[in-house]
């Protein structure tokens, strides 16, 4: 992606450049890091877009400002607020076509007809995706019309035409096997198994989604691979529910890692369907609760209400009828707020079966026949129009009626205006000693105000001085004695240079190994006070690349466990440096001393702290014999400056655990 817009930046110019080469390869590298990580957390995916997008519009690159918006707008389909997507995509829109970018111009088009499609808004939709190959992708054919072509097939698809659907879907294939791109050919796999599926070609089916799942494997795309599993789910349930419900499992695990509550939920619905039919009701219905709170919390209207009507069946089974009730008038309320007459039909249709179960014929028959009417006005255009009508002569008469009550209005309130006028000049005065009243305590108020924020400024001062205190002192005691081992080194090089060169190559190791310990001290003082990395997201990618570069060289595997919280929360300056240094020191330990196969690392928010585990499966060790290491009375001393705690516990032959817990701000 990084390389082809660069490519487009340098043959395309608009305006005068405010920016240099230098922030241009940063905004794209921002724009990299979210499609990197938006397989795996949309949080993350989403403040690397923003970055590119706050960095562009204040170097003044209006391109790199398009992709972020562009950005932004696709990762927006898949959190909380949907809603804003058409603003980013075209605001994004309008700057790729003052540019004259083909490329940017396609994409925006491509993913509003995604965004279209899952709101069922099909003829948008259609026409999104057809400018997206008119305007560049059916010309300069890539991974992109792959999409495209897989993305028509699913639309189709929504629209019953499925003979369409395959067509597309084997377009897409084709050209996904002619680029030798496996993000295409996993999407048009899975695409195809559905299809296959509907049409009873199991074979095929099965084929396909395999396919999939392999792909998505090698890619490590975990919304994917979820689908593919609720899919393979919902295809082995009348053949085999046990197995149905492994896969189902599967699908619910990748959902949760890729945060995305949409299809979290999505995936309980399907286990519930599932445990119903193993006879399990009141799992069925616990998961389907679930799923309903996340739908309501996502403002999916379409999904709380049939997960309703779900969750209403399964209270009817288990003689529930107050809970039954309760979930059928919820999806009726969603039915009746977005006039959705095939919802209100649908919901009619299951609370009359319900009422039969019951024996209530009576109401049984009442929501039948409203079931009917519903049914004939999906189709009755003529019925639309003339209610419309009735509705506008309505609105007519009632206009006419408020004129005659305003003007009966009218000639009472000039009755009580004289009244009024007297009122007034009493009132006068009352209200000018209120004002004046009320001005003296607001002056006194931002006096106080005043004097609280000047008092937490110089607290904060105090802070940062004391923390500047801190990184001297880090550079004086570590930095300057590293610098001063390595002059005595070179001199001892130097001396042994001619007279031994094999002891004259180990100093020059060891000067080589402190100066790359140097360049990492210096690396995470900079890290440390940088402002950007308030976040725990980015301090989790620090601590993944510590890890990574410690212990891989070791052949011990990390395992990182992290709350979803966390990403949200944030460090000072003086709590990041103190928290970063304790999990270096700790993984450091394991890395020389623990002889491990693999250490677990879990990151989670509990109430208002930050909890930090990190656990091997080492050798251990005695710990009254070595705590008063220097290693061991640091960690205590950081947690401890920090307001926090620290608890280590280890056997011989049982592995160590650290435990450190320390208030968030």
């Amino acid at each position: 992606m990084i390389a082809a817009m660069l490519a487009v930046t340098v043959t395309c110019s608009f305006s005068q450049k405010k920016y240099s080469s230098k922030d241009s390869v940063q905004i794209y590298r921002f724009l990299d890091m979210a499609d990197e990580v938006s397989d795996v957390n949309i949080d993350s995916a989403m403040h690397y877009a923003r970055l590119a997008h706050r960095l562009s519009i204040q170097k003044q690159m209006t391109r790199g400002e398009g992709w972020a918006l562009l950005k932004i707008g696709d990762l927006k389909r898949y959190t909380t607020k949907p809603d804003s997507v058409e603003i980013f995509q075209n605001a994004g829109l309008a700057i790729a076509k003052k540019l004259r970018d083909h490329f940017m111009e396609g994409l925006g088009h491509l993913q509003l007809g995604q965004y279209y499609m899952f709101q069922h808004r099909y003829a948008e939709s259609e026409k999104h995706y057809a400018d997206a190959l008119a305007i560049h992708f059916e010309r300069e054919q890539s991974e992109y019309t792959a999409i495209v072509y897989s993305d028509l097939g699913l639309l189709f698809q929504s629209k019953g035409q499925y003979e369409k659907q395959v067509e597309w879907l084997l377009k897409a294939k084709r050209l996904g096997d002619k680029l030798h791109d496996k993000y295409a050919i996993a999407s048009t796999s899975s695409n195809l198994a559905v299809a296959y599926d509907q049409l009873g070609d199991r074979k095929k089916a099965f084929e396909n989604l395999r396919e999939a799942i392999r792909v998505r494997k090698e890619l490590g795309n975990k919304v994917g691979l979820s689908n593919n599993y609720n899919s393979l789910a919902r295809m082995l349930q009348k053949d085999s529910l046990s197995a149905a419900i492994g896969y189902q499992k599967l699908a619910i695990y990748y959902a949760k890692q890729t945060g995305v509550k949409g299809l979290v939920a999505g995936s309980l619905s399907t286990m519930a369907l599932l445990k119903g039919r193993q006879g399990k009701k009141s799992e069925a219905l616990d998961l389907e609760k679930k799923a309903i709170a996340i739908f309501k919390e996502t403002g999916d209207k379409h999904q709380e209400a049939y997960r309703s009507i779900s969750a209403a069946n399964f209270s009817g089974q288990i003689g529930d009828r107050e809970a039954a009730l309760k979930f059928f008038e919820n999806a009726h309320n969603i039915a009746s707020q977005t006039k959705n007459l095939s919802m209100l039909r649908d919901v009619s249709l299951h609370k009359a079966n319900y009422f039969k179960d019951q024996k209530d014929y009576y109401h049984a028959y009442q929501n039948f026949r409203n079931y009917a009417l519903y049914k004939d006005s999906l189709i009755q255009e003529k019925t639309q129009s003339n209610i419309a009508e009735l509705q506008l002569k309505y609105d007519t008469e009632k206009k006419d009626n408020e004129i005659a009550l305003l003007t009966i209005d009218r000639k009472v309130r000039q009755l009580e205006i004289e009244k009024q006028k007297t009122q007034l000049a009493n009132q006068k005065l009352m209200r000018n000693g209120i004002i004046g009243g009320t001005g003296i305590i607001l002056l006194l108020i931002g006096f106080m105000f005043n004097r609280y924020q000047l008092k937490k400024k110089i607290e904060q001062q105090e802070l940062l001085i004391n923390f500047r205190n801190d990184v001297a002192r880090d550079l004086h005691d570590d930095i300057g004695s590293t610098l001063t081992s390595i002059k005595i080194l070179s001199e001892v090089s130097l001396n042994n240079l001619l007279k031994d060169q094999t002891k004259a190559g180990s100093y020059l190791k060891k000067i080589t190994e402190q100066s790359s310990h140097m360049q990492q001290e210096m690396s995470d003082i900079v890290w440390s006070i940088k402002p950007d990395n308030d976040k725990l997201a980015n301090m989790l990618v620090r601590m993944r690349e510590f890890a990574s570069y410690t212990l891989e060289p070791k052949n011990i595997k990390a395992d990182f466990v992290v709350n979803q919280e966390v990403l949200l929360s944030s460090l000072n300056m003086q709590q990041r440096r103190d928290f970063f240094l304790i999990f270096k020191e700790a993984i450091n330990n394991t890395a020389k001393y623990a002889q491990a196969s693999s250490v677990s690392i879990v990151l989670e928010k509990a109430e208002k702290h930050l909890l930090l585990t990190v656990k091997d499966n080492g050798i251990g060790f005695n710990v009254d014999l070595v705590r008063s290491s220097n290693g061991i009375r640091n960690m205590e001393a950081r947690a401890k400056s920090l307001s926090g705690t620290f608890h280590i516990s280890s056997e011989q032959g049982l592995g160590t655990t650290i435990e450190v817990q320390i208030p968030l701000i």
